[in-house]
């Protein structure tokens, strides 16, 4: 059943699913780092203020339940036009691929829509769940923060517009009703 497959999944003792799982151990434990340096650096590289953090775990819809995300943190950011709310998304590179990937935008405050080609900046493994947070908590701004043990690397604030957030939960509802 999918029960078991998921459970046994957990459970194997192979070499690389305990890699994989220090990997994860790694990047947790650097995340909370990094969720405290963020705001610094975007005041100095992003001239944007984080008037409040918070760290946030499992989500749902307001008007749909089973449309759930889990993201790292929401806050508050003061830009020169205005206050606006900004979900947080961190994530930690450690291969040497994806290290080397990273200096090409090492120290980068980035900002644009979904809708724009710098959207290709973002790794294609992580698109659509930044999507589906953005929809699920209906909320316009992402901030992705990619870094390595230690350090922020580069931050990219995000704008997922209203329409698209509207037709991709749209698209997810219809597939629940099947």
């Amino acid at each position: 059943s999918l029960h078991s497959l998921f459970f046994e999944a957990y459970t194997l003792r192979s070499s690389a699913f305990q890699d994989s799982n220090i990997g994860m151990k790694r990047g947790q434990i650097n995340e909370r780092e990094m969720f405290k340096q963020f705001p610094q650096f975007l005041e100095q590289r992003g001239q944007l203020q984080v008037l409040w953090k918070s760290c946030i775990g499992m989500v749902s819809w307001k008007e749909r339940a089973v449309l759930a995300t889990s993201v790292d943190g929401i806050c508050v950011l003061k830009a020169s036009d205005g206050i606006f709310p900004a979900l947080l998304e961190i994530k930690t590179r450690t291969s040497p691929k994806e290290k080397e990937r990273l200096r090409l935008i090492q120290n980068k405050f980035l900002s644009f829509s979904i809708l724009s080609r710098d959207f290709n900046v973002i790794p294609a493994a992580n698109r659509q769940q930044l999507l589906h947070h953005a929809a699920v908590f209906d909320i316009e701004h992402l901030l992705f923060v990619e870094s390595t043990p230690g350090r922020v690397n580069h931050i990219c604030l995000i704008q997922f517009p209203e329409k698209l957030r509207a037709s991709y939960r749209h698209v997810l509802e219809s597939t629940l009703r099947r």
